[in-house]
């Protein structure tokens, strides 16, 4: 390479140096303008994240509105008139109307169902009764009594007799069927009469269960029993139209005539006595009791 076109190299680099640092100290117009979008394009970016904090804020404060509408009622916000809330986001317009309750289309929220359950009062305690200072259940049946019950006597006199109660029924009538008091084997008493209860006689006493007779007959007894018992003071007559079915009455009839008025009634099914009662004419023959 020659030396007049080595020196013209360096003078063109020398230039190039001197006009890169006069733009440098001196930007052109074309420079100016691209630091000014590059300036533009980072207060762009703040805007946004401005906005963006907004728009996030004022969507928080909307949905606490809406909360707080819900738990508080309209009347929290604004008094009687009716209020309307605009939330306003990126992309959504949310608005909150409450109505008055008289307003057209506003629908009552459901109501409690009314309960038509009915507390039912405890029921009273029954009273409890001491048993009697002597017991009858575990007496022997006669034609007149049982151990020191007797036919004939009123409830009153029954219940000094036995040192016991015998329990007056809540409903009235001139018949009842009752039983002794805190006794486990008591028989089953028929009074009859009016007025007072203690005033009223007991005509008539069926067994149950555990009782027997003298003679030791009681329920379950064999019919070959009770004749062999008894023999010719047994009268045997058919139980009304369940004779067919092997029901009879086995009848003692007293020889005494001061006795006459009274009776020992068995029925028996087949073989076998399933009721027995002593008492007096007419109480004894009746077949259903009081009924």
């Amino acid at each position: 390479m020659d030396t007049a076109t080595s020196d013209r190299g360096e003078t063109i680099h020398l230039m190039h140096e001197r006009e890169i640092d006069d733009r440098l100290a001196n930007p052109t117009r074309s420079d100016a303008d691209a630091s000014s979008v590059s300036k533009a394009v980072d207060l762009a970016e703040r805007e946004n994240k401005v906005r963006a904090s907004k728009i996030i804020g004022a969507t928080g404060l909307g949905l606490a509105v809406i909360a707080l509408i819900a738990i508080f009622g309209p009347r929290a916000f604004g008094g009687d008139d009716a209020v309307v809330t605009s939330v306003e986001t990126a992309t959504t317009t949310v608005t909150i109307v409450d109505r008055e309750p008289d307003a057209v289309g506003f629908e009552e929220p459901p109501q409690p169902e009314e309960t038509t359950e009915k507390i039912q009062p405890e029921p009273e305690p029954v009273k409890a009764v001491a048993p009697p200072a002597v017991t009858v259940g575990d007496q022997p049946m006669a034609l007149r009594s049982m151990g020191l019950l007797e036919i004939g006597m009123t409830v009153a006199q029954a219940e000094e007799a036995i040192g016991g109660t015998i329990i007056e029924p809540d409903y009235s009538a001139d018949c009842h069927q009752t039983t002794i008091g805190g006794d486990p084997l008591s028989p089953i008493l028929m009074v009859i009469g009016t007025g007072n209860f203690g005033g009223r006689r007991i005509t008539r006493i069926d067994m149950v269960a555990g009782n027997a007779t003298r003679s030791g007959i009681g329920i379950g007894s064999t019919k070959i029993d009770v004749i062999t018992t008894y023999e010719t003071r047994i009268e045997v007559s058919p139980l009304s139209a369940d004779a067919s079915q092997g029901y009879e009455y086995l009848t003692f009839v007293p020889a005494d005539t001061a006795d006459a008025e009274f009776r020992i009634v068995m029925e028996t099914s087949g073989d076998n006595v399933v009721a027995i009662r002593n008492g007096s004419l007419p109480w004894v023959e009746w077949p259903q009791g009081c009924q």
